[in-house]
């Protein structure tokens, strides 16, 4: 349905919203967040930025946040819901949120971030390399 592929989108634009420290209510107001910002920050820094850098350091971004918070002991125990939204029942009896659409959905975010099945680190060739972490 494409939910978990907007989600993904959305993230990726904010980490690049948040690191031309722009503020997020002109997130509207900008038509090619990437071809604009790319121009910005060229603008800004004088280096030669294309709009598929600035999307390739937004995800760069979010791999870097996921891995600082596997450092810090987050899982995908900690990739929930709080409880009593699976088991909550609604007027109709059923769960607020169905808990095999939510696993199923997490599942899929994983994939869609090249994370493997555990949530954990990512699984796209090269990309621990790439990112020339700091350890």
């Amino acid at each position: 349905n494409g939910r978990i592929e907007q989600m993904v989108e959305i993230e990726d634009q904010a980490a690049v919203i948040d690191s031309l420290i722009l503020c997020k209510f002109v997130r509207r107001a900008i038509q090619d967040l990437y071809g604009e910002g790319a121009a910005m920050l060229s603008a800004v820094t004088g280096l030669p930025v294309s709009a598929d850098d600035l999307r390739a350091s937004a995800r760069t971004l979010h791999h870097l946040k996921k891995l600082f918070n596997q450092r810090q002991g987050w899982s995908a125990q900690e990739d929930v819901l709080p409880e009593r939204f699976l088991r909550t029942p609604t007027a109709g009896g059923e769960p607020s949120i169905d808990p095999v659409t939510f696993y199923s959905a997490r599942s899929h975010y994983y994939r869609q971030r090249g994370w493997d099945e555990a949530g954990c680190l990512p699984t796209e060739p090269g990309l621990l390399a790439n990112l020339q972490l700091n350890r």
